[in-house]
């Protein structure tokens, strides 16, 4: 069914097919317009959430977010202004349609999704999302943006392996006198000082533990750090395995994870180096946590010519020079193959 808003300036829009659905609301195709537009559940004219909607707006336009917003493809389905139900009882904001130019970033997690959106993408294209999401990362906390939510489902990626966020509304911010809150968690990126005291507020030092956590995705081929079953068979959950620190990374035998599990071995020592910090290794806490900007530095080494080598056997293998053989070709004595060819599925 049709649903009409108006924008802030005045113009009637009629959103048309809903195209996405989420916790705080839905997403809808905008007759006539390449923009989608998002309504936001609870909200009302002239409440909190209207008030951030029109400051990010404003921020468009501003300094602070000039390098974030710059350029094409789009890194950002930022607000581009806010819209209202005529009634005023529900208001929500147009943004870029990033399908325009990315998939959903977990389609990267498995074989047989990827392969559908990004064919004969390899391991490198991994290393190469993981940076650009950092450098993504970096430069939202160098504008004063806190992400809050960051996790898998709030991005986008493409076959070259940039990345971009959505669910801008979600992100937390000072502005002037006024400061706006992020309150949303999702399970398996919740740092554990946020499970520990769930009205305490995210920081840049919960964006780095979910940093690590994708990254961590990105270059395991989907595995999370924290899945696993504790020796006497205990799980509760990733959180609470995060929570106990209970990870392979820092204890092999704290977990039990599955047969088709990537081997450490897949990740570069520097890399897991910065995930053993980021998930408290040595006692550390949040505040050890490799930075935004020290995931970039890191992870561009990793990218750099002559850091990755190729499989002789199978081209879309690809892994670190400093691994004496194929850890993808192991993996396929198991059944799994992470990184298919084309003509392999």
């Amino acid at each position: 069914m049709p649903i009409d808003v108006v924008t802030a300036d005045g113009r009637t829009l009629t959103l048309t097919e809903r195209v996405g659905v989420g916790a705080q609301g839905g997403v809808f195709r905008v007759h006539g317009s390449p923009l989608l537009a998002k309504l936001i559940i609870g909200a009302s004219r002239g409440s909190p959430i209207a008030r951030k909607l029109d400051r990010m707006v404003g921020h468009s336009r501003a300094p602070r977010s000039v390098k974030l917003l710059a350029g094409t493809p789009p890194r950002a389905a930022w607000p581009v202004t806010r819209v209202a139900t005529r009634n005023g009882r529900v208001v929500g904001f147009l943004m870029t349609d990033l399908t325009g130019w990315y998939q959903p970033f977990d389609v990267f997690f498995a074989p047989q999704p990827r392969r559908a959106a990004f064919p004969g993408a390899s391991w490198a294209v991994a290393v190469a999302a993981a940076r650009d999401l950092s450098a993504l990362v970096a430069d939202l906390h160098a504008a004063d943006y806190v992400v809050g939510d960051l996790k898998a489902g709030n991005l986008w990626l493409d076959a070259d392996g940039r990345v971009a966020i959505s669910d801008a509304d979600s992100f937390q911010f000072t502005d002037g006198e006024a400061f706006f809150a992020c309150r949303v968690r999702s399970e398996g990126y919740i740092a554990p000082e946020l499970s520990a005291a769930p009205d305490r507020l995210p920081d840049v030092h919960t964006d780095a533990f979910g940093l690590g956590v994708l990254v961590h995705q990105l270059l395991m081929c989907g595995a999370h750090p924290f899945a696993g079953v504790g020796p006497d068979g205990d799980y509760r959950g990733l959180d609470d395995n995060a929570l106990r620190r209970r990870t392979r990374l820092l204890d092999p035998a704290s977990v039990r994870v599955a047969p088709a599990t990537p081997p450490l071995s897949v990740l570069p020592r520097s890399v897991r180096d910065l995930l053993k910090r980021c998930f408290g290794g040595n006692g550390a806490g949040p505040s050890a946590r490799p930075t935004a900007q020290e995931w970039f530095d890191i992870l561009s080494g990793c990218a750099a010519p002559g850091a990755v080598k190729q499989c002789p056997a199978i081209a879309t293998h690809c892994y670190p020079s400093d691994t004496p053989w194929c850890p993808w070709c192991d993996l396929r004595t198991v059944g799994v193959d992470c990184f298919p060819q084309p003509d392999a599925l």
